[in-house]
């Protein structure tokens, strides 16, 4: 049987009606393409679901091909079917790249695993949005309000320094001081910018403290909060330059033909003049008027 994470399949839900409102905007480059870029979404989705559930991802795929909606594939999940297909959640864990005596430290120290892949998945979504935001292939231009010095190499540093072994353990144990996973991992990523250790938190506050005060000054940190936007900025940029490379695809296409012409050159004849009815509703008198002379006899001698 399933267990219920409402937290968890509620960000999944976020993820799946963010996703679509992307998909949607992004407008028509061609059919193939879109269909492409779609199962690319259906397979990121499915890998989330499986992380979350433990349902195996074929399974969750094969769901969706069989035309159900995400919202129905979890609505079935959160009710207990597909329970068969789901792994022990401690080798999932394993599987995906952090060693098992780790996750079983922290189930000692009282973390549920609901809680450690809830904070995994914070840690893989930023890590994504870094490297995403570095990639040499489209990398976003950084305003001043998104970060340090609006230099890409901050974020190519914060990119190849979140270490999802030794970041874990840090959200765990630290949210009841800071208030929540976000803020654990926002400070994370000042101990990498300002090179400090955020171990150091655990064994002496005060000294932590003092010397991130001094190292911050003057300083405009990032923050999870800042890498989103600049992520956000970046697939925005891209949806407006497609959505420029169609337009001027449309423009070329349109200024080939010639008035009269379609696409193949041949003349297209004129298409005949609308014939515009009279829309003035009749007067009901009038119409009962017209019924009564037509069936009198003295006006149809």
């Amino acid at each position: 049987m399933v267990k219920k994470h409402t937290s968890t399949i509620a960000l999944i839900l976020a993820v799946i009606m963010i996703i679509s409102i992307l998909s949607v905007s992004t407008g028509g480059f061609g059919l193939l393409n879109v269909k492409a870029e779609q199962a690319d979404t259906d397979v990121k989705i499915a890998g989330d679901i499986s992380n979350v559930t433990g349902i195996d991802m074929d399974t969750i795929l094969k769901m969706k091909n069989e035309g159900l909606s995400w919202n129905e594939i979890l609505e079935e999940l959160r009710d207990g079917k597909g329970g068969s297909d789901r792994v022990d959640r401690s080798n999932m864990l394993l599987n995906q790249s952090l060693e098992e005596e780790l996750i079983n430290q922290l189930k000692k120290e009282g973390f549920k695993e609901e809680e450690i892949i809830e904070a995994r998945l914070l840690i893989e979504r930023v890590q994504f949005q870094l490297n995403e935001i570095t990639n040499e292939e489209q990398t976003v231009s950084i305003g001043s309000d998104f970060g340090a010095e609006s230099d890409i190499n901050t974020y190519r540093n914060l990119a190849a320094n979140i270490d999802l072994a030794g970041c874990l353990p840090m959200l765990l144990r630290l949210r009841n001081d800071f208030g929540s996973f976000e803020k654990v991992l926002d400070e994370y990523l000042y101990c990498i910018q300002l090179d400090m250790d955020l171990s150091l938190y655990i064994k002496d506050k005060e000294e932590y403290l003092e010397a991130k005060q001094i190292k911050a000054a003057g300083k405009n940190l990032i923050t999870v909060q800042n890498i989103e936007e600049v992520m956000l900025m970046k697939l925005q940029n891209q949806n407006t330059e497609n959505r420029d490379t169609v337009d001027n695809f449309e423009l070329d296409q349109a200024g080939s033909q010639l008035p009269g012409q379609d696409v193949a050159g041949n003349m297209v004849p004129d298409a005949p003049a609308p014939k515009i009815e009279n829309l003035t509703p009749e007067n009901p008198a009038d119409v009962l008027m017209n019924e009564i002379n037509e069936i009198d006899p003295m006006r149809n001698n």
